[in-house]
């Protein structure tokens, strides 16, 4: 057969059904011609072909609708065009005859699930004609959760869906293999309840079939996350799942091979064997407090001295080694890639590391050295991540075992952890002897606030011969104490939220001349305690904001606390005038308040149901567009960025849109919002009432989900 192409003859279009016999009832072809649609009816007649078509629709009561390229027909010897209409399907509603139902009909392939192929209004217990094919359908009636269901529809079958009726919303879930595009079939994905925001329901499990889809109906959850397993893939997680009562969500969960480690631990060339080996991830950007890092895989090697982790997600990790019952570990920075496996030796050197830590002459007991490899840093490093730990005895002496050579940070703190001095050194012998010295006396003190009463946990911070910089905490009763490494001189500062910081004081050391012991003045300013409740009582761990309202509407940032067990907070305030305090956390939705000093508890209330704003970015070709940031404002109120940012990370989400152009802002408290593009505007412009990077707005309500499309300039 040859291709389409010009000819003197005008040509015709045949059309016959998927057994080969000619239509002959009523049929409809739409020929795309440049920007207009040409339309000829036809009752079993060859129908004319207009000489510059694109591509043709065919559809007909009982056939169709089919959509055919012109690059993609073939003309036969005898010079007209066939084109195949496949039949269409009879498909029954399993339903009662009061059910008023709209049934919708997606590709299974469909990129979006946005806009339906079919769509009628049907009644239960009717029959309806439908395209043959494979599809995705959705049976809805008002108020409830869409029915979902994947149906094949054979050309002039007859096939039936039984409608049942369930609250909530529904959600399809797609598996795709990231390096390959293809439906990945057979993975298991379980859905439940976002921490905080669950109702009493139980996990729900799928599986998806041949088209990657996994189908979820009736959902009664506020705020749901899923884990997807596959034994070819590594485990998935998809996070910020949720959709308005009576909708469907749609989420393509693209699953990674990864890549898998083998290590070899040796000890003088030999095979070591009971060695606990972790994969850690360390938070890259975290945000306050130091959080533990992720573990991936733990295992223990065998007698051949090698342990075998599962599938990870390919990127850069940090190997740590460790013998149970010991305090010493040893960290290897390890990248895996996806598809392979990689392979690391580890030769354990052992080092015993030992010494004294005396003051003057006199030994310091209790006192805590540490040990940390200078080639293994990591983000927000705390003692927890030391090689090494030791604490001195009463003679002030110390030993601690290190498990290769190179090169280390030592350091000694006091028994209550404040920073006495560190230094740098190389370890390569089988014995290595590290002492400290410190001088006998100290820069030590007492906080109180403006009525002499101690200050407990207040942060304070001596600079030292304006080389070294160190940070106490003052304890029950309000002392800290500093031991020096030298004589010199220095400064210190006591700071705490809810008190102002009172000028710095100048110490002085020498000797015969020891500094004296030091009074601080903290000065009570304003200061909110209290309790965050959510719907479901305190809200322990909630993170809170705290700014000062500036003229003009901008704020300035004064505090950041974090809620105990019981919900209770203390939170530096603005004196005299209203806070601003931004809360968010397991069970509460991301809520502001203005609130007035109080010398009474304050009781934060988070909003008791949250809502969502789904952002698509794209820009003017359609191409998604990642990388994207934006400031929010609710009811006038903008959120600060690093508000946001918190928030969502305590969701696992990004603050910017990912590869598919998707910005998800999950777990709002209800109202209005306007939606700016980070990169062409400030907060103090926002305030101020200028539309610079004005993107959208929108009126977000209980329990929704909000999709926006936005578009924006195509990069040159």
């Amino acid at each position: 057969m040859g291709s389409l192409c010009a000819a003197a003859k005008p040509w015709s279009l045949r059309l016959v059904d998927d057994r080969g016999k000619a239509i002959t009832g009523e049929m409809e072809a739409c020929f795309q011609i440049g920007t207009r649609s040409d339309c000829v009816s036809s009752r079993g007649a060859p129908i004319p072909v207009p000489p510059e078509f694109v591509s043709v629709r065919v559809e007909g009561p009982d056939h169709g609708p089919l959509s055919v390229r012109r690059q993609d027909l073939k003309t036969p010897p005898s010079g007209d065009l066939i084109l195949t209409v496949p039949r269409k399907a009879l498909l029954q509603i399993g339903a009662s005859p009061k059910e008023h139902l709209v049934l919708s009909l997606y590709s299974q392939d469909d990129p979006t699930f946005r806009a339906p192929s079919f769509r009628r209004e049907v009644q239960g217990g009717s029959t309806i004609k439908v395209p043959a094919g494979d599809h995705l359908i959705s049976l809805a009636a008002a108020g409830r959760a869409p029915d979902l269901e994947l149906l094949s529809a054979r050309p002039g079958g007859s096939e039936r869906l039984l409608y049942r009726p369930r609250p909530g919303w529904s959600l399809v879930l797609r598996c795709r293999d990231k390096r390959t595009d293809a439906p990945v079939q057979g993975a298991r994905a379980h859905l439940s309840a976002t921490e905080g925001f669950s109702v009493r329901a139980k996990a729900e499990q799928q599986i998806s079939g041949k088209s990657g889809l996994a189908l979820f109906s009736g959902l009664p959850f506020l705020l749901a996350s899923a884990r997807i397993d596959h034994p070819r893939f590594v485990p998935h997680e998809e996070e910020g799942l949720s959709a308005s009562p009576g909708t469907f969500a749609f989420r393509d969960a693209l699953l990674e091979e990864g890549g898998r480690l083998r290590v070899t631990v040796t000890a003088d060339g030999k095979p070591l064997p009971g060695i606990d080996c972790r994969v850690l991830e360390y938070d890259a950007n975290p945000q306050g407090p130091a959080s533990e890092p992720k573990a991936h895989f733990q295992g223990t090697t065998d007698q051949e001295g090698i342990c075998r982790s599962g599938r990870i997600a390919a990127g850069p990790y940090t190997l740590r080694l460790s013998r149970a019952g010991d305090r010493t570990f040893l960290d290897r920075s390890v990248v895996l890639g996806n598809g392979e496996e990689t392979a690391v030796s580890v030769p354990i050197v052992a080092i015993k590391a030992h010494g004294a830590v005396l003051r003057g002459a006199q030994p310091a007991p209790a006192y805590i050295v540490t040990f940390s490899d200078e080639n293994e840093v990591k983000p927000n490093a705390t003692r927890r991540d030391t090689q090494a730990e030791a604490v001195t005895n009463d003679k002030g002496e110390y030993e601690t075992l290190l498990w290769a050579s190179g090169d280390y940070y030592a350091s000694v703190e006091t028994p209550n952890g404040t920073p006495a001095m560190h230094k740098r050194l190389r370890l390569e012998n089988s014995e290595e002897q590290v002492d400290f010295y410190l001088e006998e006396h100290d820069v030590a003190g007492v906080v109180l606030d403006e009525r002499d009463r101690p200050v407990a946990n207040a942060s304070v911070l001596l600079s030292w011969n304006r080389a070294t910089h160190r940070l106490a905490h003052t304890d029950e009763q309000g002392a800290f104490s500093f031991p020096l490494v030298e004589d010199g001189q220095g400064t210190v500062q006591a700071k705490k939220a809810g008190y102002l910081a009172p000028p710095v004081v100048e110490v002085a050391a020498s000797a015969g001349a020891y500094p004296p012991l030091l009074t601080l003045h903290l000065k009570r300013t304003g200061l909110l305690t209290g309790k965050v409740l959510g719907s479901a009582g305190p809200v322990a761990g909630a993170i809170l904001f705290s700014y000062r309202l500036e003229p003009g509407g901008t704020a300035t940032p004064l505090g950041y606390a974090t809620a105990d067990g019981e919900g209770r907070f203390e939170l530096a305030a603005a004196d005299g005038a209203p806070t601003r305090v931004f809360a968010t956390g397991a069970g509460c939705p991301l809520t502001s308040s203005d609130l007035a000093p109080s010398p009474e508890e304050t009781v934060l209330r988070c909003a008791e149901l949250p809502a969502s704003l789904e952002l698509h970015f794209a820009d003017t070709r359609g191409k998604p567009v990642p990388g994207k940031s934006v400031f929010v404002r609710k009811d006038g109120v903008v959120i600060p960025n690093e508000v946001l940012a918190t928030h969502l990370g305590g969701l696992h989400l990004l603050s910017a849109t990912d590869g598919g152009g998707r910005l998800l802002l999950v777990g709002l408290a209800p109202g209005n919002y306007d939606v700016y593009l980070e990169e062409a505007t400030s907060p103090a412009l926002i305030a101020g009432g200028l539309p610079y990077g004005f993107l959208a707005a929108s009126s977000l309500a209980p329990l929704t989900t909000t999709e926006l499309e936005v578009t924006v300039e195509a990069a040159p």
